[in-house]
């Protein structure tokens, strides 16, 4: 099998990095509103577009950036533009959830989901059945259906 690394808060925050689109622009730069642009508040990345792609998006935001919300909501707001913001659990804190919440933000779905971690090389054990009315879960104690 071959080597992979072991997943590590500092390499789960570069997956989420790689995940976010390159910047564009550097912040702050007067641009026409209806072009495409990617912009850097922090550790926070800010895709603006009226058309769809690369959408209205914000990656990476988390207790870091807190603070400049207010500043990352008036680079979408100069369009006329509501994001969607895109947290993982890296640089989730309460102070983040309270943040959003306060601006009016809620979860509405999961729309993008990451495996971090390794699964398991060894297959699982099934469910062995030795008769009718036993059955051996993973070499545990059979259990009667009377």
């Amino acid at each position: 099998m071959p080597w992979v690394p072991v997943l590590t808060t500092d390499l789960a925050l570069r997956i989420e990095r790689f995940v976010a689109p390159e910047v564009s622009l550097p912040h702050p730069v007067t641009v026409d509103p209806s072009a495409p642009c990617v912009a850097q508040f922090g550790r926070t990345i800010a895709s603006k577009s009226p058309r769809a792609w690369p959408g209205n998006k914000v990656f990476c935001f988390g207790h870091e950036d807190v603070g400049r919300r207010d500043e990352i909501l008036a680079y979408f707001a100069a369009g006329r533009l509501e994001p969607t913001f895109y947290v993982a659990p890296m640089a989730f804190t309460r102070d983040v959830a309270a943040a959003l919440t306060a601006l009016g933000f809620v979860q509405r779905e999961f729309e993008q989901a990451i495996l971090y971690g390794v699964p398991d090389p060894t297959p699982p054990r099934l469910l062995q059945w030795s008769r009718r009315d036993h059955v051996v879960i993973a070499g545990r104690t059979p259990l009667r259906s009377d």
